[in-house]
């Protein structure tokens, strides 16, 4: 009798501690603090809520005001711009909010005027009619109103540490002006290149080589002002622009890799290019199909299947991928600025490296 009794004390209890363990887990796991996450737009979402609007779209419209849409419609609250320079932090209260009429796109005037080339971050909360919320921050750009526009013109994606030749992209500035607010964005290694906000003149090249083996001292000088003879490290181009990411970090993949020029304060692409060292093979990773997405969607490249891009064959740093007929391209728009470059395979061409000449 008594050891029935034990029996069963011992079976509640261990019922008791079930249920606990299972309360203490939910607990843990509500607990649990949410992972910041960042959107392909790079907003960055601090918090948010199971059935949370989905931030679609984010632009800087002018040097006063960005756009923002979402899935649904929602409301802003706790509004804030941050200057990265002085860390100074502005409030933006709702008369400085206005909504379109489906409420899904907002306009968000700032509380002053932001500088070309400055960082700033955007944060505030999300709500929608349910109660459903996120946390969201965003880094941007002072707006260009002068935004330089670029057209790719060579790719060198191998390099040769030994003979200290790097990876590089030139570009032929289609139209002068600012570069601040166009960005290269790399496939493979999932990297990216922000311009410096310097002034460029319609038809000169840059030359943006992706490494360098040693730093000012040693040549290695980005000139970001009239004289374009202060690079002196091997390479340097006599007559081009030379731009240098320092140290030896892996931008562009030597033998597959899909590479996008885009325009930040609207987040689309520009310009860009797909390549494959041989015919048959896949994109091995998926930042590589979302990037080959992107330039099909905007127009850039015919489309975003491993099919459609360039096969190089190249093995060395002899070889480099070369637009076509670049003097009739630009001549076709006439002084125009078009939204994008579009192209395909048969646009480039395999040739020895030039160096952007």
């Amino acid at each position: 009798m008594r050891k029935s009794l034990r029996f069963e004390i011992a079976h509640v209890l261990s019922n008791i501690l079930g249920v606990l363990l299972i309360t203490a887990t939910v607990l843990f796991v509500a607990a649990t603090p949410f992972s910041c996450k960042v959107t392909d737009s790079g907003i960055e979402v601090d918090s948010a809520d199971e059935n949370a609007p989905e931030i679609q779209d984010f632009s800087v419209e002018s040097s006063s005001c960005a756009s923002v849409r979402c899935s649904v419609p929602f409301s802003l609250s706790d509004l804030a711009m941050t200057s990265s320079s002085d860390g100074a932090e502005y409030g933006i209260d709702a008369k400085s909010v206005s909504f379109d009429e489906s409420r899904s796109t907002a306009k968000i005037f700032f509380p002053l005027e932001t500088e070309t080339g400055k960082t700033y971050t955007l944060s505030g909360v999300i709500s929608d009619a349910k109660g459903n919320s996120l946390k969201f921050s965003k880094d941007f750009i002072g707006f260009n109103d002068n935004q330089a526009f670029l057209v790719l013109k060579e790719v060198r994606p191998a390099s040769e540490n030994t003979k200290k030749k790097a990876a590089y992209l030139s570009f032929h500035a289609l139209k002068g002006g600012n570069l601040a607010g166009t960005e290269v964005l790399f496939g493979y290694y999932n990297t990216k290149y922000a311009f410096p906000a310097i002034t460029v003149s319609a038809g000169e090249t840059i030359v943006l080589h992706l490494r360098s083996y040693g730093d000012a001292a040693d040549g290695y000088v980005d000139e970001l002002g009239s004289n374009l003879s202060l690079s002196s490290a091997f390479e340097s181009s006599p007559t081009a622009r030379d731009l240098w990411i320092p140290g030896t970090e892996l931008y562009l993949s030597g033998t597959s890799d899909v590479v996008a020029v885009v325009n930040t304060y609207k987040d689309s692409a520009f310009d860009g290019l797909l390549y494959i060292k041989e015919s048959g093979k896949s994109w091995s990773r998926n930042n590589q199909k979302s990037l080959a997405a992107l330039l099909a969607s905007s127009g850039v490249w015919k489309n975003d299947s491993p099919e459609s891009a360039v096969v190089t064959g190249i093995s060395s740093a002899a070889k480099s991928i070369q637009r076509n007929d670049l003097t009739e391209l630009v001549a076709s728009f006439s002084g125009n600025v078009p939204d994008c470059i579009s192209s395909e395979k048969s646009d480039w061409r395999i040739g020895s490296a030039t160096l952007g000449k």
